[in-house]
C-alpha cells in the first residue's frame, strides 16, 4: 500500500534532511559493505529471486495481467554508495539479468504484450537533488525525504511516464525514467556512467564526505572482527 510518510515531516522539523540523510546512508553503505557481493547462486547464473520474478511474469501472462517492473528512483547518494562499496558493475550485472529475464519471455510469448521493464535508477534531475547542509535545517527538498525514500511527487512521474501515451513516457524529465530492452540496454549503461562523471564534477565534497563516511564503516567493521 502507499504510504504517505506523514512522520517525516517532523523528522524534517526537527532534524533536517541531512541528518536523515546521514542516518540513512551510514546504515545502507554497512550493509553495502559487509553484506555478499553476487546476485547469483554459488555455480550457477540464477537465484531464489529470480525465479520467484520468473513466477510473477508467467502468472500475470497466464491471468492477462499487465506487468510493470521498474527500478526504484534512489537518490544519487545511494548510486554513489553502490560504488564506493564495489557494488556498481554488480549493480550493471542486475540490470542485465533483469533484461534477459524479460525478454527470454517475451520471445517464448510472441503474442500479446510483453512484460515492460522501466529503470529510474541513473543520476538524473531528479535523482541528482541537492542534499541540504547540516545548517541549512530548515530547508525542505522537493522530491527526498532521504536517500531511501523518495516523495510521492516522485511517484507521480514514475506513473506519469509509464503509463501514459501508451507508455511511451512522455511525461515529466526527459531523463528520468528509461523503458529497458536488450536494444538499448549498453547504451543506457553507458549514459549512466557518462552522468556520473558529470554528477561527481560537481558534487566533489558530498561524494567525499560519502567515502570518508564508508572508510569509518570499514575501519569499524574491521575492528569488530580482531575483538572476536
Amino acid at each position: 500500500g502507499f504510504n504517505p510518510m506523514n512522520e517525516y515531516h517532523r523528522f524534517v522539523r526537527n532534524d533536517g534532511h541531512h541528518a536523515l540523510f546521514q542516518q540513512v546512508t551510514t546504515t545502507y553503505l554497512t550493509n553495502y559493505i559487509r553484506g555478499p557481493k553476487t546476485i547469483c547462486r554459488a555455480g550457477t547464473s540464477s537465484s531464489a529471486e529470480f525465479e520467484y520474478l520468473r513466477r510473477i511474469i508467467e502468472l500475470c501472462h497466464s491471468s492477462g495481467t499487465r506487468l510493470i517492473l521498474y527500478i526504484h528512483p534512489n537518490h544519487a547518494h545511494v548510486l554513489e554508495s553502490y560504488r564506493i562499496a564495489g557494488l556498481w558493475p554488480l549493480f550493471e550485472e542486475w540490470k542485465r539479468a533483469l533484461v534477459r529475464v524479460t525478454t527470454t519471455h517475451a520471445a517464448a510469448h510472441p503474442v500479446g504484450s510483453p512484460v515492460e521493464l522501466w529503470d529510474f535508477s541513473a543520476y538524473s534531475t531528479i535523482t541528482n537533488e541537492r542534499v541540504p547542509a547540516a545548517h541549512e535545517k530548515g530547508k525542505t527538498m522537493q522530491w527526498y525525504w532521504e536517500a531511501g525514500h523518495y516523495k510521492h511527487e516522485v511517484g507521480d512521474l514514475m506513473l506519469a511516464r509509464m503509463l501514459m501515451s501508451g507508455g511511451n513516457g512522455q511525461s515529466g524529465p526527459l531523463d528520468f525514467g528509461i523503458r529497458l530492452n536488450d536494444q538499448n540496454l549498453d547504451s543506457h549503461l553507458t549514459a549512466i556512467r557518462n552522468a556520473r562523471q558529470r554528477y561527481a564534477d560537481e558534487h566533489a565534497n558530498e561524494i567525499a564526505t560519502l567515502e570518508t563516511l564508508a572508510q569509518a564503516i570499514k575501519t569499524r567493521l574491521a575492528g569488530k572482527k580482531t575483538t572476536r
